[in-house]
């Protein structure tokens, strides 16, 4: 420990204090000093007035005998008595303070009094100590009475630092400091930072010092660990990766650096751990500097480097360093080396000029190595030292053998080149070329034999070494390098002084040197004090090891000989910390490899990729003496993860099996549950249809390429192909883990497969009506029928007329189509085509979609899909009409001559009406035969069939051809009427054969009724039909309305959309037929519409009959007969305008609107007409024009 010097306080100037003599202290912080001329004075209290003097000093004291301290410098012989203060702040750490007086004195710390001297006394000391936590002023006060006058001041500041702790720090032994940033940063000279745990420059904590230069020391302190065994500081967290070295001495600093560690430096500089610069001191005590690299190719001193600087090695172990050029442990250039009491060994010089073990150059470099050992060190020249260039090396007591020259035959230890080695006696000199000259006491093996020849008496004998360093109970954890019985080192040294070293009396481990010392550092039978149980040197596997072979066995080696007791050997599971094994240790599990080491094998098999540690208890191994090894109790000291044997397995695949719809240029991923590598073999993609290959992509392939660690891209050099099947297999022998574990493969068909997107466009399949399609009827609906589904997206579909191209009209696909989401799109134009006119139809290229979004390309040109309708229809014939008014009006112009217009008709003189219409022609009346009724007849269009002679209830029903109809076994009523509306008698049909139809169609009905119910009603028994359909009508009544008939035997489609399990929403020809069907089944009035007498048969009657609000107006026109569905005639034209002007509108505009009324009786004006029975209470309110409408519209 450096004392701060005792100075004198310079009030005035630097003059004075050289008067008496006392140096100032370079390093020194300044204080304030106040000094009050007082007179004499007992127990004075400090004065409130101000000083009369103050300056600022680094010195604290002074002796200036008798008299007084004047003003101007001066010493007064009378008039005695003065009060001098000196204060400053002072950091966290904890002092001790060494105060001395004559007269009085005293020091506090803040508010705190830690010395009180305050009286009027002779010179007299004291101590006092505090432990500060906060910056403070520091207050050193004395008075002066009488006679002589004199103050003492010192002190000494510790500042403890632990890695491991965490709490409120202060830099105290309770509260240290966590970093050695922290202390170096409030540091002084002369004060000491305590360190435990270990410290490593890469720790974000510790700031990670300075890249290459690591801490810069520039300050002259203690850095004391708890022993070499306990406390590392180091650049990194292992050897040989780091970038810094740890500490660089920089001037003026004198360090002192014991009982710690210091490793893993790595520079590409001069000194791998430690480097000094000019006008430095470095001493190290009870210290290895280990694992240390200067890498460099002219790199100097693997461990330590100095330059014009004073380095003391004292009881310290300097091992296994390495530098690219000279000094593999220390290189000294220009300045002084002390190594005493030390071992050299292991270190490597790589190229340079050589010095394996020391390595001294240049004028002034002295070094004197004192009872200390090189040994085992490689080098090109001079495996031990290397002496260069007027360097002088003084050896005494010490060994240099064993050493390599690598570019020698022989072992060569030493090496010089205008340098000097100077023997002290008592040395044992390795094989050499160009050593040192041997003297008294000292041993040489002149012929390279490893037997040594003592100079001038001719006894010969052997070094026997140990085989290895060892800490040989060295209760300051320094390794030597130790020799065994019969060893000429034995008793062979010599006590006298080495020059300006003393020969020490204890040797490195501190342990006693007999009468007749030992050489070498290492003092064989000396006398230990051992109260320590053995330690652990290393673990295998280490703590904390990876990939530890799941039948592993375990080692571990003891810093000194060792005996096995009682007790266990534990094996823990980290995760639950579950017993996995207990191993006894005098158990034949358990075997010595050695004096020092313990082997123990599990019968466990552990688990991959598992963490466990290992619980020994403290009575398990002794060493000689009996202290106990204090065994292993914390799961963190040895713990280790086993290998991972487990083979790889796939995360995820990318698409997944059995995915649809991806993109043909889509890549392919195989993610894994671990990180994984290729291997050998390769991966391949297969067509479903056929295992041809598609791709085959070697683990070497460019197309194969890695995403992270876990996953694989197959990059195919080409797209797949639309709506295509693919599998993937792999080699067995393509991927492995980073433990060498394979993944299995993949071989199956179903493993991994998948089918690409569909690709192409759709097209139409058919056109309706078709391209060049003539005779168009003028009401039809433009249909597209495509070859698969489609959507509508945007865009119109527009009608041209070819004459001019003018527009007909644009229809939005968004609003004003039907049929988005299946194969068939249809067009409703809002009015009917021309007559014999020719069309045109467009589709824009965006109109359709399909389902992978591929557009239809639309129609474009004029010609590719165009159509003509056809001729314009005859006026319908009125009897004896001469002239008609043009179509569609078709009104009758003039009569026949003899004939009169009345009413739309041709009435014959005399007021009588045109000839009656001529009645069906029945070649063969209606007999009920064995199949049913028979009977053959012309010109007929209507027949009835009632079993009263006044047909009550019986309407008439298109004849639709044969001359079977019915099986009966009661008298039936038949009648016929002709499409010009004459009518047959009435015919009797009696004695029917068989089985009714009435009664098997009442069996038919019973079988479906509960199915017709659950089709036309909702689970509440509402009903689905709330309305009329007609065709060209969409709705989910049109789908319930499809679905009940296919269901009961009215089949709309075999195949196709309308089929049964494919009905659609859209009212199209094929559900008219089959509702025509139904209703001629159930003796309705064939409409081929859902209407009410329809709907009445389904229970589905809602309309609300009521009477109106107002009488109809009588009809201006008087009509003469009966009118149903698609008749044609000028009382049609009329009934059209008594519907429109009743408010019963045929329809908004176009054909049959007011003022645009028509001949032609079509689904319109049967609506219209239906809508006036309806609110008429007409009934049947089917849409015949019979006498009881007409009787209400007279």
């Amino acid at each position: 420990m450096k004392n701060r010097n005792i100075l004198i306080l310079c009030f005035i100037s630097a003059a004075f204090c050289g008067v008496f003599g006392f140096a100032q202290d370079s390093y020194a912080v300044d204080y304030l000093a106040e000094y009050w001329d007082t007179g004499n004075a007992t127990s004075p209290a400090i004065p409130g007035t101000d000083p009369t003097a103050t300056t600022t000093t680094s010195t604290v004291g002074f002796n200036i005998g008798t008299g007084a301290l004047n003003v101007d410098g001066s010493e007064v012989s009378s008039g005695d008595g003065f009060i001098v203060r000196y204060t400053r702040d002072i950091g966290p750490g904890e002092y001790s303070f060494n105060l001395g007086s004559d007269d009085g004195s005293r020091i506090y710390v803040g508010d705190t009094q830690v010395i009180d001297m305050w009286v009027d006394q002779s010179y007299t000391t004291s101590t006092g100590a505090y432990i500060n936590t906060s910056t403070q002023e520091l207050k050193i006060e004395y008075y002066e009475n009488a006679s002589d006058a004199r103050l003492t001041f010192s002190y000494q500041r510790i500042i403890y630092v632990s890695s491991s702790f965490s709490g409120t720090e202060y830099g105290t032994q309770t509260n240290p400091y966590n970093s050695f940033y922290e202390a170096y940063s409030i540091a002084e000279d002369g004060d000491i930072i305590d360190l435990t745990g270990t410290f490593d420059w890469t720790d974000v904590n510790q700031l990670q010092g300075y890249e290459t230069s690591g801490y810069i020391i520039a300050k002259s302190i203690t850095i004391q660990g708890q022993g070499a065994d306990q406390t590392f500081v180091q650049a990194a967290s292992e050897d040989d990766i780091g970038n810094r070295r740890v500490f660089t001495i920089s001037s003026p600093a004198s360090t002192t650096i014991q009982n710690l560690s210091i490793r893993y430096g790595k520079v590409d500089a001069n000194g791998g751990c430690i480097s000094m610069s000019p006008g430095t001191n470095l001493t190290l005590i009870n210290t290895e500097v280990y694992n240390c690299r200067a890498t460099g190719a002219t790199r100097q001193g693997g461990g330590i480097y100095a330059i014009s600087a004073t380095t003391t090695i004292e009881n310290s172990a300097i091992y296994n360093n390495v530098s690219g050029s000279n000094g593999g442990g220390i290189s000294n250039t220009t300045g002084n080396l002390y190594l005493t009491n030390s071992t050299v060994y292991s270190n490597q010089q790589t190229g340079g000029i050589g010095g394996g073990g020391i390595f001294t150059y240049g004028a002034g470099a002295i070094y004197y190595i004192t009872n200390s050992t090189i040994t085992n060190n490689t080098a090109a020249w001079g495996g031990g030292m290397n002496t260069y260039t007027n360097a002088i090396a003084y050896l005494k007591n010490s060994i240099v053998a064993g050493n390599i020259s690598t570019l020698t035959t022989w072992r060569d230890n030493f090496y010089q080149s205008g340098g000097t080695y100077v023997s002290g006696g008592y040395n044992i000199f390795g094989y050499n070329t160009v050593g040192p000259t041997a003297t008294t006491g000292d041993w040489t093996d002149a012929d390279d034999d490893d037997t040594y020849d003592l100079f001038t008496v001719g006894t010969t004998g052997t070094i026997n070494f140990d085989t290895a360093a060892r800490n040989n109970n060295s209760p300051i954890y320094t390794k030597t390098w130790g020799v065994l019985v019969g060893s000429i080192a034995i008793d062979n040294g010599n006590a006298s002084a080495h020059g300006p070293v003393a020969i020490p009396s204890a040797d490195q481990r501190t342990g006693a040197r007999v009468s007749t010392l030992d050489i070498g550092s290492y003092e064989y039978a000396a006398i230990l004090t051992d109260i320590d149980g053995p330690g652990i040197l290393n673990l295998d596997p280490t703590d904390d090891a990876t990939a530890v072979d799941v039948d592993a066995t375990f080692e571990i080696n003891f810093n000194e000989n060792i005996v096995t007791s009682t007790g266990n050997i534990v094996l823990y599971k980290t995760s639950d910390d579950s017993l996995v094994e207990t191993i006894d240790i005098t158990s034949a599990q358990v075997v010595a490899s050695s004096t020092t080491a313990l082997v123990f094998d599990p019968t466990t098999t552990l688990d991959s990729e598992t963490q466990y540690y290992i619980m020994i208890d403290a009575t398990t191994v002794d060493d000689a003496l009996g202290n106990s090894f204090e065994g292993i109790t914390a799961s963190t000291t040895w713990s280790f993860t086993t290998a991972d044997i487990v083979n790889p397995t796939v995360s995820t695949l990318s698409p997944i099996d059995g995915a649809s719809d991806i993109a043909v240029d889509a890549n392919l991923v195989i993610t894994f549950d671990e990180d994984v590598s290729t291997s050998t073999g390769s991966f391949y993609i297969r067509e479903s249809s056929d295992d041809s290959i598609f791709e085959t992509f070697n683990v070497a392939s460019s197309t194969l390429t890695a995403s992270g660690t876990t996953a694989f891209v197959l990059n195919p050099t080409s797209n797949f192909a639309s709506e295509t099947g693919y599998y993937v297999t792999i080699d067995a022998t393509a991927v492995d883990d980073t433990s060498g574990n394979s993944f299995a493969g993949i071989s199956a068909t179903t493993t991994w497969n998948f089918t690409s997107a569909d690709t192409t466009n759709p097209s139409v399949s058919t056109l309706s009506p078709a391209d060049d399609e003539t005779d168009v009827a003028i009401a039809s609906n433009l249909v597209i029928t495509f070859d698969e589904a489609v959507d509508a997206e945007s865009g119109n579909i527009t009608i041209y007329k070819t004459a001019d191209d003018s527009t007909v009209e644009a229809f939005d696909v968004t609003s004003d189509i039907t049929g988005s989401g299946t194969v068939q799109i249809t067009v409703n134009p809002a009015s009917n085509f021309d007559y014999e006119t020719e069309y045109y139809v467009t589709i824009a290229t965006t109109a359709f979609d399909d389902s992978d979004s591929n557009s239809y390309a639309g129609i474009t040109a004029s010609t590719t899909w165009s159509f003509t309708t056809g001729d314009t229809p005859a006026c319908p014939a009125v009897d004896n009409a001469a002239t008609y008014a043009s179509y569609p009006g078709c009104a009758v112009l003039t009569c026949n001559s003899g004939y009169t217009l009345s009413g739309g008709s041709c009435i014959a003189p005399g007021g009588g009406s045109s000839a009656p219409p001529p009645p069906p022609v029945v070649t063969e009346e209606p007999v009920l035969g064995e199949d049913g009724l028979e009977f053959d007849i012309d010109n007929v269009e209507f027949i009835a069939i009632s079993e009263t002679e006044d047909f009550d209830g019986v309407s008439w029903e298109t004849y639709t051809g044969g001359d079977s109809i019915i099986n009966s076994d009661k008298t039936l009523y038949i009648k016929f009427r002709s499409p010009q509306g004459g009518e047959t008698d009435v015919y009797v049909v009696e004695k029917g054969k068989g089985e009714s139809e009435n009664e098997i169609e009442d069996e038919v009905e019973d079988e479906n009724k509960d199915k017709a119910e659950i089709e036309i009603k909702d689970e509440d028994g509402a009903c689905k039909f709330e309305r009329d359909l007609l065709v060209g009508m969409s709705g989910e009544d049109v789908r319930v309305l499809q679905t009940y008939l296919n269901t009961n035997g009215f089949v709309l489609r075999n195949s196709g959309i309308g089929s049964p399990g494919n009905e659609s929403t859209y009212f199209g020809p094929a559900t008219r037929s089959a509702l025509e069907k139904f209703q001629a089944h159930k003796n309705l009035i064939i409409t081929g519409r859902l209407d009410a007498q329809t709907r009445e048969v389904f229970g589905c009657m809602v309309e609300k009959i009521e009477t109106p609000t107002t009488p109809p107006k009588p009809s201006a026109y008087t009509f003469t007969r009966d009118l149903v569905h698609g008749m044609y005639g000028f009382d049609v034209l009329e009934l059209q305008k008594y519907l429109n002007t009743n408010g019963f509108t045929v329809t908004k505009d176009g054909y049959g609107s007011i003022g645009n009324e028509t001949t032609y009786f079509g689904p319109a004006t049967l609506d219209a007409l239906i809508r006036f029975q309806t609110a008429n209470n007409i009934y049947p309110n089917v849409g015949y024009f019979g006498p009881i409408t007409r009787s209400v519209m007279r």
